[in-house]
């Protein structure tokens, strides 16, 4: 079975003026007070006019500016019948605190957003993130 993320997770304020700085997308809520916006298409294509001078590093421009509203993760995972990958990378007000690509990046970034693991299960589970398998889900659309 698969399982694919492209998201930026944080607080809701923050999460809601990150959707706002690329002209849409919608936050939902997570667990324990956070909120993730789904980095679908739409999203993409409105953080790239928004830096057009960047080419490929329009994500890490965006990133950078809407992390002034407070601590933000872009998480990314990719699995495949067991097989895969996962990323983290945190900033707070254009500092990067945490670059990962280690097996644990997301449950890393989580920790930096001040999730605690629930007994018997680790940050991603704590915060619902098993809920969809593909970004799309979470955005609303088909699987």
């Amino acid at each position: 079975m698969s399982y694919s993320l492209e998201a930026v997770i944080g607080g809701g304020v923050a999460v809601e003026r990150a959707a706002a700085a690329c002209g849409g997308g919608s936050a939902v809520a997570l667990e324990g007070g956070l909120s993730l916006l789904p980095l679908v298409d739409r999203v993409r294509e409105g953080i790239d006019r928004r830096f057009p001078e960047a080419g490929t590093g329009a994500m890490g421009h965006w990133l950078r500016e809407v992390s002034s509203a407070g601590r933000l993760a872009y998480v990314g995972a990719e699995f495949w019948g067991g097989q895969g990958a996962q990323w983290s990378l945190v900033e707070e007000r254009g500092e990067i605190l945490l670059s990962s690509d280690s097996i644990d990046a997301i449950n890393l970034a989580l920790r930096l957003l001040g999730v605690v693991a629930e007994e018997g299960k680790d940050e991603f589970d704590t915060v619902g993130l098993g809920r969809h398998r593909r970004t799309e889900r979470w955005a609303g659309g088909q699987p």
